[in-house]
């Protein structure tokens, strides 16, 4: 589907690896170009309070697998017997939480925080009697905590990981040569790409190139930068930013 196709990967570092292989499957080449950078909360201090009245939530619901690497970095065991259900975004969220030892009690059919909530809540008989955690980046969307709010859910928001734009210099865009497109996987990723750039310059280097986009969210930041996506994901995960691209440029 890629055959012959470069295509560049916003991703985080540590994301780079794994967005190659899957590139490489379709027979496309990777092109690095990190555009987020991820680290630790400046103040950790909510964290460790949260952990450590883990037991005593009902569900901890995971916007991100980086979010249960957090944890697991943190010392909680997600496969303890007496510990809180938990719920994954998606597919590769609970992959994540798998490995970890952690049975996944809840995944949405369509993904993204505000599928995850109402997924939740149609499991609950007393909304307001059941305690949430979500363990986030600190850029995550409002849109998970301020559904469970409204429906009266006792929840806790705590920052588990920083996410942060990469400023993408010029002559990073100008030495990558010729490229087919640029896959982008976050609002924050959007940002680090055009935030020093601006879209004019890089539609002067790359207009003809596809820029795909993960979901709503991340077109949202690319049109609002004065970047329109020339393809939107369907769902939130990295596969089907690919698959969209791919089948994308398999058309033209």
């Amino acid at each position: 589907m890629l055959s012959g196709r470069r295509i560049v990967v916003t991703r985080p570092a540590d994301g780079q690896p794994a967005a190659a292989r899957a590139i490489a499957r379709l027979g496309g080449e990777a092109l690095a170009l990190p555009a987020v950078e991820i680290g630790p909360p400046d103040d950790p201090r909510p964290l460790r309070r949260a952990l450590a009245d883990w037991r005593s939530y009902d569900w901890v619901l995971f916007t991100s697998a980086r979010a249960v690497d957090a944890l697991v970095a943190a010392g909680i065991e997600l496969g303890g017997p007496t510990g809180p259900r938990l719920g994954a975004v998606g597919p590769a969220t609970a992959r994540r939480l798998a490995k970890a030892g952690g049975a996944v009690d809840l995944v949405p059919e369509r993904h993204g925080g505000a599928a995850l909530g109402r997924a939740l809540l149609a499991t609950l008989a007393t909304p307001e009697h059941t305690r949430v955690l979500l363990p986030r980046s600190d850029r995550a969307l409002a849109d998970l905590p301020a559904l469970l709010a409204e429906a009266s859910v006792p929840v806790s928001e705590v920052v588990a990981y920083q996410s942060r734009a990469r400023s993408i210099e010029r002559h990073e865009l100008e030495r990558l040569g010729m490229v087919d497109a640029f896959l982008v996987a976050s609002p924050t990723a959007a940002e680090g790409l055009l935030g020093t750039v601006g879209a004019e310059r890089f539609r002067a280097l790359y207009g003809a190139a596809l820029v795909a986009a993960i979901g709503p969210s991340t077109a949202q930041a690319l049109q609002s930068r004065g970047l329109p996506a020339g393809v939107v994901a369907a769902r939130s995960t990295f596969d089907a930013l690919l698959r969209a691209a791919a089948e994308r440029l398999g058309g033209e």
